[in-house]
């Protein structure tokens, strides 16, 4: 899932949120792949892209940050 959002210091980002279980495939690094490419394909160009991985088995979270 992806989302557009302006942060309270007026930067706008896309806050993408994803699942990921043991047998989640492809794995993760390739499924981020692919979402980062689609959203360039779409001329989505933000300053910023927060991800978000929810690993449902483990109930772990872990944030990653690109910017571009």
């Amino acid at each position: 899932m992806v989302f557009q959002l302006t942060l309270a210091n007026g930067r706008d980002c896309l806050f993408h949120l994803e699942f990921q279980g043991r047998r989640s495939q492809p794995a993760m690094p390739m499924r981020q792949l692919n979402h980062l490419s689609r959203l360039a394909l779409l001329g989505e160009r933000p300053s910023a892209l927060e991800s978000f991985v929810l690993y449902v088995e483990n109930m772990l979270a872990i944030k990653t940050t690109v910017s571009t």
